[in-house]
């Protein structure tokens, strides 16, 4: 039995179906920096709903314009917000050691778990 799941009729997915019309999934892949594989997993509804918040966040950052607001540097695209919270801590650059803290630290839009931060 065919197990595709229920993310597929959301209007993110539908704009993931167009986008892989124009672009291949490695393309939208290295934008979304995840694999063609898992990319093609998502298109075509074979990826678990219950892991799906992080790529359909990071979809909507790179490819729709789903922004939010970031307590250091504003109003920031979805993707780059979660790329900042895999960064490593980098002492070197200010503006990078407040978003490695403010990620860490309470903001409302990490995705870093709890344990992970003490």
């Amino acid at each position: 039995m065919d197990n595709v799941q229920p993310y597929i009729k959301e209007e993110w997915h539908l704009e993931l179906q167009r986008v892989c019309k124009k672009l291949s999934n490695r393309q939208v892949g290295k934008r979304l920096d995840c694999s063609a594989s898992l990319v093609s997993q998502v298109l075509h509804g074979k990826y678990l709903a219950s892991r799906i918040d992080a790529f359909r966040d990071k979809f909507r950052g790179a490819f729709m314009g789903y922004c939010v607001q970031c307590p250091v540097v504003g109003e920031l695209a979805r993707d780059k917000c979660l790329g900042f919270q895999q960064r490593d801590f980098c002492a070197t650059n200010p503006t990078r050691v407040q978003l490695y803290h403010a990620c860490r630290g309470g903001c409302e839009h990490s995705r870093i778990p709890l344990e992970e931060v003490f």
